[in-house]
């Protein structure tokens, strides 16, 4: 696992890697002007998400990674299309 610090020393990005050090996730995490954590979002590698998409094409690709895609602690499958964001949370 790796972190990345802004000048707050907050971290900004964590990203955990396999053993030859390729990325399989990331974690960016927004701050506002006072410090406070207003947004967390994951991503994951662009490796095959599972077994039987290598042959999805990039919309199909796409649009599954938002499925699994973590917003505000929410998962984007859990919100379902459309829905309006999570509530943020105070931390």
């Amino acid at each position: 696992m790796a972190t990345l610090y802004n000048e707050r020393e907050q971290p900004v990005q964590l990203t955990f890697q396999d053993q030859e050090r390729r990325i399989l996730s990331q974690v960016d995490l927004l701050y506002d002007e006072a410090g406070r954590l207003i947004e967390e979002a994951q991503t994951r590698s662009d490796e095959p998400i599972a077994p039987g998409t290598e042959e999805f094409n990039p919309a199909q690709v796409a649009a599954l990674r938002d499925i699994f895609t973590v917003r505000n602690g929410t998962s984007m499958m859990l919100r379902g299309a459309g829905a309006k964001p999570a509530a943020k949370s105070a931390l």
